[in-house]
């Protein structure tokens, strides 16, 4: 997994190698969270999806990560990851499915808001902007 998202490194509006170390982030999450990997025909992988459903008490999944490879990018691989993340929380008892998104990144946004996510908070970094959105949807409506 750290060697495909360092494939794809400069997907991210903010490369994700700047944020996190990506051997032990990809640990992370393979160790305590869920991944769901889309391949292709021909065994390379198109996109992935990472998020953790563990929040017995509060019912929220939270999306860590998304991300499709460009040339995968349109095709309703993101889509379809997002859908079987969702679906996959709604089993395990999640009512809602979180995600932060950058400020900056507008496209991810619409996506997003595309799959009926909406705008639930602002993470502030300074106390005056917002660094990142935060965006949730109700599971299981």
């Amino acid at each position: 997994m750290a060697s495909y998202l360092e494939s794809v490194d400069d997907l991210f509006s903010v490369p994700l190698s700047s944020r996190v170390d990506l051997q032990s982030y990809s640990m992370k999450l393979l160790d305590h969270g869920i991944v769901y990997v889309a391949i292709r025909d021909d065994g390379r992988i198109a996109g992935l999806v990472g998020f953790y459903a563990n929040d017995s008490e509060g019912g929220t999944a939270y999306l860590s990560l998304i991300v499709v490879s460009r040339d995968a990018q349109g095709r309703g691989v993101g889509t379809r990851l997002i859908a079987e993340a969702m679906s996959t929380a709604a089993k395990l008892g999640m009512q809602r499915m979180r995600l932060e998104v950058q400020r900056a990144n507008t496209r991810a946004q619409a996506f997003y808001a595309r799959l009926g996510f909406r705008l639930s908070d602002l993470l502030k970094d300074d106390g005056t902007l917002p660094a990142s959105l935060y965006m949730e949807q109700q599971l299981g409506t």
